[in-house]
């Protein structure tokens, strides 16, 4: 069986994308393709015996057909966090058609299976709690995998402050209202009444806990200039706009979007969020979180039981002051696996592996779409390059739209999310995995599409026909 393993967002998924990759190499006789999630997507339409982990979205741009997920497997499995975390958003986001679609639901933790009965279709599925690969590579001695980049991290910034963004606050990437309206389209009609009136509440806590946020940053990083405060946007976010948002005289604020967020949580002395997943992370790897939301709505309550929890500026300045001098004891509770299943023995990677080994591993040769005809590459790049020009303009976008939604989103945004992804960059990441484990596999890698890489321990790779 090929495990298709698609990547949507690259500072996000790269690293747990390439850490399975190396634990199936390792660990079963499959092969893995892994690269961008669109091309990754039109190689499981092409082709059989594919198992693809999916990570799930709106019934209305679901992209496969009946004989596409009759010939494979797909498993669910959500990269921007647990279900339960997404509070109001996630009974909008999910529905009985796409957990019906599911041959197998992977979940983080006990309290989304509670959600997910609420969810029909996922009685008598394979519905699993298994948690989340990237807390796999958290554990000793995959940890060692972010060395290199914690050391030119700490060099570069010395003692710092993370700030972690899970907020828009109207510095998006995309516009805000063309996102909202692309966003709308994608919603079933029943809920679109409902969905409005959620993301209207939604922005302006948003917005107002953005603001509040900034505000706090800036009145630490005067009172404490011997600390750098390192405030890491959202990947949906403008890391321009964001910079706009801070005193260019306030030296000791950098807002950088470098690595995955992993080797910032690793070196930080304290991490402050308002809502974010990755303090998920950080709870795992014991560190300090400060936990700030002037308005928690859609927040689940979770983010109150482990870090120190604020809702009013100056008693959250006060407090992380204290703590940053150490004049404050730090307290928290720890996580539970009601939250995430493999947060500390349990690995996610086992559960992979077994259910992998279930399934015949048939050696057929695989199929490839041409995409890349000269004269329609031509014609795609040209066109592109028109809708970017009239989407910086109102009445260009308000056309677009009626089109198609999908055509709202400009080309920085897409780049932002996936700016590509080289043989190099895979070889280098399995070597250091494989460095880790002192495992000396011969392991073989072929480019079947751009940002798409076929890798196997067989030296014999599949034979690749392209479809013209």
């Amino acid at each position: 069986m090929i495990i298709a393993l698609p990547i949507e967002i690259k500072v996000r998924e790269l690293t747990s994308k390439m850490f399975l990759t190396y634990k199936i190499l390792k660990d079963s006789n499959s092969d893995i393709v892994i690269g961008k999630k669109n091309v990754i997507f039109n190689f499981f339409k092409n082709n059989k015996n594919v198992f693809l982990l999916f990570k799930g979205g709106a019934k209305k741009i679901f992209p496969f057909n009946k004989r596409s997920l009759i010939n494979n497997k797909i498993a669910l499995l959500d990269e921007e966090g647990p279900l339960f975390k997404m509070g109001k958003y996630g009974s909008i986001r999910y529905s009985n058609f796409i957990f019906y679609k599911m041959n197998y639901v992977f979940l983080w933790g006990l309290k989304d299976l509670k959600l997910s009965k609420k969810f029909k279709n996922t009685l008598g599925k394979k519905t699993l709690i298994t948690g989340h690969p990237k807390y796999d590579i958290l554990k000793f001695p995959y940890y060692k995998y972010f060395d290199n980049e914690v050391r030119s991290i700490r060099k570069r910034f010395k003692n710092y402050v993370l700030i972690s963004s899970s907020l828009d606050g109207g510095d998006l990437e995309a516009d805000a209202t063309i996102y909202n309206t692309f966003f709308q389209d994608l919603l079933p009609k029943t809920k679109k009444k409902e969905s409005k009136k959620f993301l209207a509440r939604f922005e302006k806590a948003d917005r107002k806990n953005y603001k509040d946020l900034i505000n706090i940053i800036i009145k630490l990083a005067k009172e404490n200039k011997g600390i750098n405060f390192i405030f890491r946007p959202h990947p949906k976010q403008s890391v321009y706009k964001v910079k706009q948002k801070f005193p260019k005289n306030i030296k000791n604020i950098k807002v950088v979007f470098e690595h995955s967020v992993t080797p910032w949580i690793i070196g930080c002395k304290l991490m402050i969020h308002s809502g974010c997943s990755t303090a998920f992370e950080a709870a795992v790897l014991k560190k300090k979180i400060i936990y700030f939301a002037s308005d928690n709505f859609n927040h689940p309550k979770e983010y109150e039981k482990f870090g120190m929890y604020f809702n009013k500026a100056n008693e959250c300045i006060n407090s992380t002051n204290k703590i940053i001098n150490n004049k404050l004891k730090y307290s928290s509770k720890d996580l539970n696996k009601d939250i995430i299943k493999n947060y500390k023995k349990e690995t996610f990677t086992s559960n992979l592996i077994r259910i992998i080994k279930n399934h015949k591993n048939n050696q057929e040769n695989i199929y490839i779409d041409n995409f890349y005809k000269g004269d329609e590459l031509y014609f795609k790049k040209l066109m592109s390059t028109f809708k970017n020009f009239i989407l910086n303009f109102k009445i260009g976008s308000l056309f677009l739209g009626k089109v198609n939604t999908s055509l709202l989103l400009k080309k920085s945004h897409k780049i932002q999310k996936f700016p590509g992804l080289t043989k190099t960059e895979i070889t280098k990441s399995l070597h250091n995995f494989k460095k880790i484990d002192k495992y000396n596999q011969k392991v073989y890698i072929k480019e079947i599409a751009k940002d798409c890489y076929y890798v196997s321990k067989n030296k014999n790779l599949r034979k690749i026909i392209i479809k013209s």
